[in-house]
């Protein structure tokens, strides 16, 4: 009767010390996952920044893509034409200078 009580012991030791080593993996394995969690969350925010700024520059170009229009338009209206900004400065008078000698 002792040998039926010590192999039943035994094996409830036993069964024990695999529990609490799935449990000691499976608890692991769960930090490992948060963990994976949050790295993903901050990959996440930052692409999500990203987006924006990218987003406020289309905004951005956009806005001054429709001022030029507007001014453009203007010039056309009034019955002008739209001269680069170097031209307004000085016209160019159609000769070449040598500056070379």
């Amino acid at each position: 009767m002792v040998a039926i009580t010590a192999t039943s012991s035994a094996t409830l030791s036993l069964q024990s010390m695999l529990n609490r080593t799935r449990v000691e993996q499976a608890r692991r394995e769960a930090e490992q996952s948060e963990a994976n969690a949050q790295n993903l969350r901050a990959q996440a925010n930052e692409e999500e920044r990203k987006a924006q700024q990218g987003q406020d520059k289309v905004r951005t170009l956009t806005a001054q893509a429709r001022q030029d229009d507007t001014t453009y338009a203007s010039a056309l209206q009034i019955g002008g034409s739209i001269q680069p900004a170097i031209n307004r400065q000085r016209p160019l008078t159609g000769r070449i200078l040598n500056i070379a000698a």
